[in-house]
């Protein structure tokens, strides 16, 4: 009986050490601040009118100066991030949904009956935003005539950008761009983003890109909140972007 009793916890011991080893062994997720990319005048103004909308499907025409559509940023992130292969454009994100990638100054959204919030901003070709106080537009929209459609949105918070989609990497070791927008918010007097990767909670205390290392491969969930000092969500803003997933493969 002792012999067995001996056996017993030295396969106890075992499996204790087999786990703590591949624990030591995972890939640690980290979130680590980059500085911004380039200082960029760009500036993006809408043209259309937006005042009165009973149409479902709004033409919206943007102007956009001192920043390309359509070329590549000329950056070493180009080659270290994801790079969109049709050059710098738009992201036009509606409600919570993921951003859509605009190439053109002109294009067509299909919109539901009730109330919206659009946003558009400047994005280099690897999908890092240009934020500056004119690098975007952001309206509350109303599609439809009856009263009970129209509500008060707040459009001021934090909006998610990336990561979206599915990624192609050499290894845990390459970078994902982490990075969002803020509207008529800052990041001080206590107030930061919280970010939960797979659950795992990382604090954002400034308005700039990041990059996220040590991912493995699979579909990875994500989420960005506005909180205060005490971690508490910012109240009387939009505070939370709800959950997004993107996927990773190795190459």
């Amino acid at each position: 009986m002792k012999s067995i009793a001996l056996l017993f916890i030295y396969i106890l011991v075992a499996l204790f050490l087999q786990g703590c080893q591949s624990l030591a062994g995972a890939p640690k997720i980290e979130v680590i601040a980059q500085e911004r990319s380039m200082v960029s005048n760009g500036e993006l103004e809408l043209l259309s009118s937006l005042d009165s909308l009973n149409l479902k499907e709004l033409h919206l025409n943007f102007r956009v100066s001192n920043f390309e559509l359509g070329e590549k940023t000329l950056s070493k992130r180009s080659e270290l991030l994801a790079n969109s292969g049709a050059g710098q454009h738009i992201h036009v994100l509606l409600d919570d949904e993921p951003y859509m990638a605009k190439y053109e100054t002109g294009f067509e959204l299909q919109l539901p009956e009730g109330s919206h919030t659009f946003l558009a901003f400047l994005s280099r070709s690897y999908h890092e935003s240009v934020k500056t106080d004119h690098s975007y537009v952001i309206k509350e929209l109303t599609i439809g005539t009856e009263a009970q459609n129209s509500k008060q949105i707040d459009t001021k918070g934090v909006y998610y950008s990336r990561p979206k989609g599915s990624y192609n990497l050499d290894s845990d070791k390459s970078p994902i761009l982490l990075d969002f927008f803020l509207v008529g918010t800052e990041l001080k007097d206590g107030v930061k983003i919280r970010a939960l990767i797979d659950g795992e909670e990382f604090i954002l205390e400034k308005w700039t890109p990041y990059f996220i290392y040590g991912i493995t491969e699979g579909v990875h969930s994500i989420s960005l909140e506005l909180i205060d000092q005490d971690g508490h969500w910012v109240m009387g803003k939009k505070n939370y972007s709800g959950e997004r997933h993107f996927n990773v493969k190795f190459n």
